[in-house]
């Protein structure tokens, strides 16, 4: 269990960070924590599953330029893979748990639920996090996915996130997001030209090739800087061309600095 530190950003503003990883399960739990937080977030994806809580004021999630408003007592989910962003307008409180492992699954659920019983199973899972309860973490987590997948699950799109069209490249990025490789590379892999990679990649996932790779190097200096490697070397062994454009994209990323991150993560 990593332990939990404050960050604040303004005089009213904080965000706390924790990371649990369940050995029973197979997944890991980073858990976030804002309060009086406004700070919009780009367009992006990530392959993990978030559920969130809003517990004051309103978030604004953009999902497929469609903008959805989630209230208080309301529970949202980014589904794996699913383009959004955040466009926020007003200081808001929120609880978002994003789950991470290779035995999650690929199920797809509805962005936004309105119930009770999903609000109570949340803060029960939120708690063992919170308070380190790992013999019980199992038990909430799958309550928590049943009910999901009970009552929100729905039909996912057609086209695969990582179909046949783009698979090569997928790889060719997660595989070489250390070197400065360009958009020409990543199209070679699937044996297209650049215009033609580009606009399939796109249409596919939702963004573009080079933030998919600027994401991938920010999925994997996650745990760089939890496992305390200084900001920049961190910022050199995932690719950035320097320490300030690592800083630059982290922070709009993650509403924190590297460091900030890093100070509220203690690795036990």
């Amino acid at each position: 269990m990593n332990l939990k530190k404050r960050t604040k950003h303004q005089d009213s503003s904080n965000i706390v960070f924790y990371s649990i990883y369940c050995e029973e399960l197979d997944l890991k739990f980073e858990c976030v924590v804002g309060n009086n937080v406004l700070h919009k977030f780009p367009l992006h994806i990530h392959d993990s599953l978030c559920i969130g809580l809003i517990t004051k004021g309103q978030r604004d999630l953009i999902l497929s330029e469609h903008s959805k408003i989630i209230n208080p007592n309301e529970i949202f989910v980014i589904n794996r893979l699913q383009p959004h962003a955040i466009n926020q307008v007003a200081p808001h409180s929120y609880i978002v748990i994003t789950i991470k492992g290779e035995k999650l699954g690929g199920l797809v659920f509805e962005n936004v639920i309105k119930s009770g019983i999903s609000v109570d199973l949340f803060i029960q899972l939120f708690n063992v996090i919170v308070e380190n309860k790992t013999n019980k973490l199992p038990g909430k987590w799958n309550s928590l996915y049943a009910y999901l997948v009970d009552t929100a699950q729905v039909l996912p799109e057609d086209v695969s996130f990582y179909g046949k069209y783009i698979r090569n490249s997928i790889e060719y990025i997660h595989t070489n997001y250390r070197l400065q490789i360009s958009v020409g590379d990543m199209a070679k892999q699937d044996c297209m030209s650049t215009f033609h990679f580009c606009r399939l990649f796109k249409q596919l996932t939702g963004i573009s090739p080079h933030n998919y790779l600027k994401q991938c190097r920010l999925s994997y200096s996650y745990r760089c800087l939890r496992e305390n490697l200084p900001v920049f070397d961190t910022a050199i062994k995932t690719g950035f061309y320097d320490s300030s454009h690592f800083i630059r994209t982290f922070q709009t990323y993650m509403a924190v600095s590297p460091k900030e991150y890093q100070d509220t993560i203690t690795k036990q």
